[in-house]
């Protein structure tokens, strides 16, 4: 019985395709839709990241509206009870 280590090479852009060889593998590589698939991957990456980035802005807007807007809620207090 033979315990052989065969290797499988796929690709994710041709799920359940697996190339004869390293040399096919390397030329699918280089096809274009392998090119735009990892294009597109990048892509989706990067509006990710940036989507990221744009919500952890709008929380640190946030909490700092919220400290502005208890201080401001304790100014408006004090001013209250000066006027009473």
């Amino acid at each position: 019985m033979s315990s052989a280590i065969v290797e499988q090479l796929t690709c994710p852009c041709n799920p359940g395709f697996v190339y004869r060889s390293k040399s096919t593998y390397n030329a699918h590589k280089k096809s274009k839709k392998h090119v735009a698939y990892d294009s597109k991957r990048k892509e989706e990456a990067i509006t990710a990241t940036r989507r990221d980035n744009e919500i952890d802005l709008m929380n640190r807007i946030i909490g700092s509206l919220t400290r502005e807007n208890i201080k401001l809620k304790d100014e408006n207090e004090i001013l209250r009870k000066e006027k009473k």
